[in-house]
């Protein structure tokens, strides 16, 4: 009958996403992918021997089985070309074939796609798409990009705004805001977006689960922000989800190195003699008479307006320009850390007096990491450069250089 046609081929195109998302996320094996996908198309040309089933949606079902495949198979967007003049006000033909014009890099055909899919019915997956491709179409100025990426926050939100339950659409949302921030703006509402809509997306249980670049995108922008224990978990779930995610075990290792290093340093004092060490007071207290200034011990947790840190770099831990890492010691013997972000390389080197205006206080503090265990120490850090004296003179615009993150993920 045609009732048991439908829900048959309402449960083929169940099974699809199944394969699709299983695909995506690169939770199945391409072993298990490639079976499955002989299975679904051995299903399905059993199911087109059945008349009543419309001709558009056996096109457009037999195409998105084909959009596993890499590489792309030429025969999809065949298919999808014929579904959609059959059928030429079903949203979902071309948001599919978007993809595919997506994916051979024809940007403007996949716009139009989309956006032709918009004007059929307004839908979630859209909106999703076009905020993803704006941030990637070519643009000739920073003007134009910065434009286009405040258009990619903008059609996120619509698609929030018609399903404020959907995961994807404020991971999309939330990977727009990372993009201003650290391409454009630097200010810290838009890194909050970020993290609040990352946050958002970890509560629909299906992108949780299944969506690696997720976590690597949370676990990026919380290593920034210092928030080292969350960061570590993040990177660990991304790495759980997709083992073959490479670069989220590479920060995950590049983090836990730097806290153990770090402490480490602290703890023994940069392997200072008490003598080395007393030379150094005594440089910064002298001066520290010509230039009033603090040590870590009278700064509080953030930032501190109109206290100036003066201390001496013992050692330089990293070079990494996101951050440069260095252990410090102030005028009263205390070590710690600086980390200087935005700042060209080989800036701050070792031995140099650096005196800090308004410092953040951002102390470390993990408890029972189960890779690194409890680690604390003080730490400031440094995000304008050009807040820094180095040896007596402020670092200048010549010596920023704004740190540059990738978003995970083509969303």
């Amino acid at each position: 009958t045609t009732t048991a046609t439908t829900t048959m081929m309402d449960e083929l195109l169940a099974q699809i996403d199944e394969l699709v998302i299983a695909n995506e996320a690169r939770s199945w094996e391409p072993e298990r992918v490639e079976k499955r996908t002989m299975e679904l198309l051995l299903d399905h040309s059993k199911l087109c021997e059945d008349e009543s089933v419309s001709q558009a949606l056996k096109l457009f079902a037999h195409a998105k089985i084909l959009s596993v495949k890499e590489p792309l198979d030429a025969n999809c967007e065949k298919l999808l070309l014929k579904a959609v003049k059959l059928s030429p006000e079903d949203e979902k033909i071309w948001n599919l074939l978007g993809e595919i014009c997506w994916r051979k890099g024809d940007l403007i055909e996949a716009k139009k796609c989309f956006e032709s899919a918009l004007e059929k019915k307004e839908n979630v997956q859209s909106y999703q798409h076009l905020s993803m491709l704006y941030r990637q179409m070519p643009t000739k100025t920073a003007v134009e990009r910065l434009n286009q990426v405040d258009e990619s926050i903008a059609i996120a939100r619509k698609a929030i705004k018609l399903d404020a339950t959907n995961g994807h659409s404020w991971f999309v949302l939330g990977n727009a805001y990372m993009t201003m921030f650290f391409g454009f703006t630097r200010f810290e509402n838009h890194l909050n977006q970020a993290v609040g809509s990352f946050e958002q997306a970890t509560q629909d249980e299906q992108e949780n689960k299944h969506n690696p670049d997720l976590h690597h995108n949370r676990g990026t922008v919380f290593r920034y922000t210092e928030n080292f224990q969350r960061a570590l978990n993040a990177f660990r779930l991304a790495n759980e989800i997709d083992p073959q995610l490479l670069a989220s075990k590479q920060l995950h290792d590049v983090v836990c190195q730097q806290l153990k290093t770090t402490q480490e340093h602290i703890a023994n004092k940069g392997g200072l003699k008490q003598k080395k060490i007393d030379a150094h007071i005594e440089t910064l207290c002298g001066v520290d008479k010509e230039q009033k200034s603090d040590a870590l011990s009278v700064l509080v947790d953030g930032v501190n307006e109109g206290k100036h840190l003066l201390a001496k770099v013992v050692l330089v831990l990293t070079r990494d320009p996101m951050p440069q890492v260095l252990l410090i010691v102030d005028k009263e013997g205390t070590f710690g850390c600086l980390t200087v972000y935005n700042a060209k390389d080989n800036v701050i080197k070792m031995g140099d007096v650096v005196r800090i205006q308004d410092p953040t206080r951002h102390d470390v503090d993990v408890k029972e990491d189960k890779e690194v265990g409890s680690i604390s120490y003080p730490s400031v850090r440094v995000e304008n450069p050009k807040m820094v004296e180095r040896n007596g003179k402020l670092l200048g615009d010549r010596n920023v250089v704004m740190s540059q993150l990738a978003v995970q993920n083509k969303s």
